[in-house]
């Protein structure tokens, strides 16, 4: 009875340490994937605020209609800020109106629970 509870709490418990693996790596790619957005928003940021600072009224039009472009900022045409999580139906929407370092710090925080959780 004792070798069959010891032996049920450690398939149960390899289980958890499964499920625990498969989170975790679900989170690490969520993680590089909002990684990855950041620095896109950060490098279009970046070119915007060198464009608002033009004197040159066409060449300003002419690069707003190449930035704009759904080839470039496809957000700005179809928000893509949507990273769908298919493996459990639930969807994470990250509001792209946030601070970047508010989001740093915030992925930080998740990262380093995430990292006692497993430990």
């Amino acid at each position: 009875m004792i070798s069959s509870m010891e032996k049920t709490r450690s398939e149960v418990t390899e289980l958890i340490r499964g499920q625990e693996k498969a989170e975790l790596s679900r989170a690490e790619r969520l993680l590089e994937q909002l990684k990855q957005e950041i620095a896109d928003l950060q490098r279009r940021v970046t070119e915007l605020e060198q464009l608002s600072h033009t004197d040159d009224h066409i060449h300003f039009l002419q690069e707003i209609k190449f930035l704009v472009s759904s080839r470039h900022f496809p957000e700005i045409v179809r928000p893509r800020f949507q990273s769908d999580l298919r493996e459990d139906s639930r969807s994470i929407s990250v509001n792209q109106h946030l601070l970047f370092d508010g989001v740093r710090k915030s992925l930080s925080a998740l990262k380093k629970r995430l990292e006692e959780f497993c430990q």
